[in-house]
């Protein structure tokens, strides 16, 4: 008897992009106490650019950006690029382009 493959549309519904803990963050309102040079990095990191990138648009050195970086997923309580992308499009701060 062969068993029906779960699609990944199903699998990866809404309850996917509120993993990583941005839906928490946004509920505790984490966001708000972000600086404005780490909300400036937090899109630039959403917009896929790398730390060495954003270091490089910004005029900045490398280990800064990655300073602003590990402050951002500690304020947030988020702890990969991943979560700070979602917690950024959930927050309505950015969107897919």
């Amino acid at each position: 008897m062969a068993t029906k493959a779960k699609s990944a549309k199903s699998s990866a519904g809404p309850r996917a992009l509120t993993l990583e803990g941005a839906d928490k963050a946004i509920k505790k309102g984490l966001g708000e106490n972000l600086t404005e040079r780490e909300s400036e990095i937090l899109m630039l990191l959403s917009d896929g650019n790398t730390n060495k990138e954003v270091a490089t648009k910004l005029r900045i050195s490398y280990k800064t950006v990655d300073t602003h970086r590990t402050n951002l997923m500690r304020k947030l309580a988020i702890h990969s690029i991943t979560g700070l992308v979602k917690f950024t499009l959930l927050s309505g701060r950015g969107s897919i382009s």
